[in-house]
């Protein structure tokens, strides 16, 4: 009854001793020493009757949040780009405007939320030669006036977006040209996004 066993001595539920911990670490504890010890805050490391217990989460954790070690820890809102340090000017809020539209533009590409206008005008491009096909069906099938539309239609479709192509190619900020897709919308309520 008066004997005590090993885990009775320990600090509490989650603390292993440095060879325990080493197991862990799948190293020895000589390794553990020199490599993983620095992770034990003094919080996290107890002295019971001579024996070091650690508080497994607690290394573990801050062990596994120095994997990055080879990147400098930044604040969640703070850019890594050192063009956006310094003090503010007109040329710095240009180029952060700049910056989070393009990240802004990659997002969305991720997601699947915008297509590329190239892609759509290339798909488009496609289109036209199978909506001329259908219009001389129209012609033979149902006279010259119903095909007649048609044309004029896809006519007027062309020009009107090789007009909007080369306005976007006199637009020196359109160098990210994509166009947001919201499913829930007619494709005439998408805008582009620059």
């Amino acid at each position: 009854m008066g004997h005590k066993t090993q885990s009775a001595k320990r600090p509490g539920p989650g603390w292993l001793s440095k060879n325990e911990l080493s197991a862990v670490f799948d190293v020895n504890p000589r390794t553990f020493e020199k490599v993983y010890r620095r992770y034990a805050s003094p919080e996290s490391e107890k002295t019971i009757e001579g024996k070091i217990y650690f508080h497994a989460r607690s290394v573990v954790n801050a062990w596994a949040e120095s994997k990055d070690a080879g990147r400098p820890k930044v604040a969640p809102d703070v850019d890594t780009d050192p063009l956006l340090a310094g003090f503010d000017s007109p040329a710095l809020e240009e180029y952060r405007r700049h910056a989070a539209r393009e990240k802004k533009v990659k997002a969305d590409l991720a997601e699947r939320s915008a297509v590329p206008l190239d892609e759509i005008e290339s798909t488009l491009l496609k289109l036209t030669p199978i909506l001329r096909n259908a219009g001389e069906e129209l012609n033979r099938r149902f006279g010259n006036d119903a095909g007649q539309i048609l044309n004029e239609a896809i006519d007027q479709w062309q020009e009107s977006s090789e007009l909007a192509l080369k306005c976007d190619d006199l637009n020196p900020s359109a160098d990210s040209k994509v166009v947001a897709v919201d499913a829930s919308a007619s494709p005439a309520n998408n805008e582009a996004v620059r």
